[in-house]
């Protein structure tokens, strides 16, 4: 804990604005059971995010997001728009699933989810599962999943308008039309960033990637959903995201490297209630992620196409809830590297259950996956709650996951393994929550064994499963309001050690610590966040020349409504100027500001 003082000194500032929202027992989540649940009542490790949250994140990306709102690690090489990863308890970053509206848009050739390139100006909510459900929703998801929903349409149809600006020359401009009338639902939105950013490298990086010139970035992004109730037990509907970037990256002296990548999903519905407790829903759609890198000395095309098909069947019964389903996914890969497979295909069956007995909850899920390259692969998870009065409640849980091989690791030419096989985890926790008079508090100790871990090995040239990681830790977190000030708060102490020479996992830190207050002030809402992480190395040694400092950083946000119609932004990032790492050779952003106005029909 030493080395995360330096950063808690920020917590002098005083509690300030409403985008941190009091703690609501009734709030709704999908994600921890693929059915709506109270987040009171989930035995899973949940974080949600709000529209009032994400409002008020002015030119934030959604990586940096999830580190101030859910307490995850963060990992980015350069500035605005550059490459950002997530670590969730300690896990590898293509250890969490991400889904947009239920579709999966993750690259398969890398096995990465661009989140640098998922606006926040797109996002209505976002739900952070901690802890391993593959049992649920297959591959990828070790240490947990991030569920993206795009806005959607209630109400009378309205227009809402934005324009913001800030430092590195950065822009934003949105608009959304959005509404209800009689059955039909609608939302479309639209919008651009760009910014001139800054170096993304420096010194450290080395000649041969160093360029000290500004990488700024530009994304173009829009959305629509419609949907329609036929009867009042059938509804229907589809769903369209796109989001266009360019970005400056440094690949060396002497040329303006850049990126373009495009990410789309498509996705279609029908919600049919058989009966009053059988419920049916058909999903599908597909997901992209297509991007190329031009005025390179390497030049490359690389495409990913996921298209998916869900069937899901849920079951209110007397003593209790039951999901039963088929997922099925298709994966082709294209480009300019020749892969000797291009595709592959995944058939999954689950079933879920979820129950209270009194003082007793119980939740449980199983699943198969089958791979047309691996096999088959089978993945379980239980919990138990007992509540011991109307506010404590004790939880106990255990779960195994898995990660299938990525096209690169499997197929890129010299340097692949065919014979790679899944990475698999088995996880326990156990903890306490409390929830009551709008608190709500939550401690979790985690304890999660990865074996077959894929890792290149320089002796034979190529990616082997020859690594096993031991992440134990425990989390706490906390919502709601105190003395009329509105609180988030998340620390999260842990141990992420490969298993064989006990040294710490890579960029992963073990004090990691995100705060937020908010309240009104003579009609200002005035916000305050901290985000604080101790030392990390970025190297698999621990080499003392790949240490990274621990660091504290401070923001600041401001908000009015200038009338019932207009509202005002402000936002002052890195208050103190705090110079950091995190990834080696590669810039952080110093103190910076963003300025924006909206306007909403009303």
């Amino acid at each position: 804990m030493k080395r995360l003082l330096p950063g808690l000194l920020a917590l002098s500032f005083p509690a300030f604005g409403e985008e941190i929202p009091t703690y609501q027992g009734d709030e709704i989540v999908v994600t921890a059971t693929r059915t709506p649940q109270k987040i009171s009542e989930s035995l899973s490790s949940v974080t949600t995010i709000s529209a009032r949250e994400i409002s008020a994140a002015g030119q934030q990306s959604l990586a940096e997001m999830l580190q101030t709102a859910s307490g995850a690690e963060l990992r980015t090489t350069g500035g605005p728009g550059q490459p950002a990863t997530i670590f969730l308890r300690g896990s590898n970053g293509n250890h969490t699933l991400v889904l947009v509206d239920g579709m999966r848009i993750d690259n398969i050739t890398s096995g990465a989810t661009a989140l640098e390139s998922i606006p926040l100006a797109q996002i209505e909510r976002i739900e952070v599962l901690r802890g391993p459900a593959s049992s649920l929703y297959g591959s990828d998801a070790i240490g947990g999943v991030v569920q993206i929903f795009t806005k959607s349409g209630t109400g009378a149809p309205s227009l809402t308008a934005s324009a913001g600006m800030g430092s590195f020359n950065t822009r934003s401009l949105s608009a959304r039309l959005a509404g209800e009338t009689q059955e039909t639902r609608f939302s479309f939105q639209a919008g651009q960033d760009t910014s001139d950013g800054f170096s993304a490298t420096n010194p450290a990086a080395g000649p041969y990637y160093y360029n000290p010139d500004r990488d700024g970035y530009r994304n173009t992004h829009f959305s629509l959903k419609v949907s329609r109730d036929l009867t009042p037990d059938n509804e229907v509907g589809v769903g369209i995201f796109a989001s266009d970037n360019t970005i400056h990256y440094d690949a060396g002296p002497g040329s303006d490297d850049l990126k373009n990548q495009k990410l789309r999903s498509f996705s279609a519905f029908s919600r049919n209630r058989i009966n009053p407790v059988w419920t049916s829903t058909i999903r599908l759609g597909r997901g992209e992620d297509n991007y190329s890198f031009a005025n390179t000395a390497w030049p490359s095309t690389t495409g990913s196409t996921q298209d998916q098909v869900s069937w899901q069947n849920d079951l209110k019964l007397d003593f209790g809830n039951i999901s039963a389903g088929i997922d099925y996914l298709e994966q082709q890969v294209s480009g300019s590297t020749t892969y000797s497979k291009t595709g592959r295909t995944v058939s999954g069956l689950f079933a879920a259950y979820q129950g209270d007995f009194g003082a007793h909850g119980l939740q449980a899920s199983v699943r198969h996956d089958d791979n047309s390259q691996f096999g088959a692969h089978d993945t379980g998870s239980l919990a138990y709650g007992y509540r011991m009065n109307p506010e404590w409640r004790a939880i106990a849980s255990a779960g195994t996951a898995f990660k299938a091989p990525s096209f690169m690791d499997l197929y890129y030419p010299g340097f692949s393994n065919p014979d790679l096989r899944p990475e698999q985890s088995r996880s326990h926790e156990a903890g306490l929550q409390y929830t009551g008079a709008g608190q709500h508090a939550d401690i979790r100790y985690f304890d999660n064994h990865i074996s077959d871990l894929i890792v290149f090995s320089s002796a034979n040239m190529r990616p082997e499963n020859i690594s096993k990681a031991h992440i134990t830790g425990t989390e706490l977190s906390y919502q709601g309001e105190l003395a009329g000030i509105n609180l988030r708060a998340n620390l999260i102490l842990q141990q992420p050690r490969d298993e064989a020479t006990g040294r710490r996992l890579r960029s992963r830190a073990e004090q990691i610590l995100s705060l937020g207050a908010s309240r009104f002030v003579a009609g200002w809402q005035l916000g305050g966040e901290v985000v604080a992480s101790g030392e990390r190395f970025d190297s698999t040694s621990e080499a003392p020349s790949s240490r990274m400092g621990g660091y504290g950083l401070l923001n600041l946000t401001l908000r009015r409504e200038i009338s019932r119609e207009w509202l005002f932004s402000a936002r002052w990032n890195n208050v103190f100027d705090k110079q950091y790492e995190l990834a080696q050779g590669y810039n952080t952003p110093g103190s910076n500001v963003f300025v924006s106005l909206q306007y909403m029909q009303k």
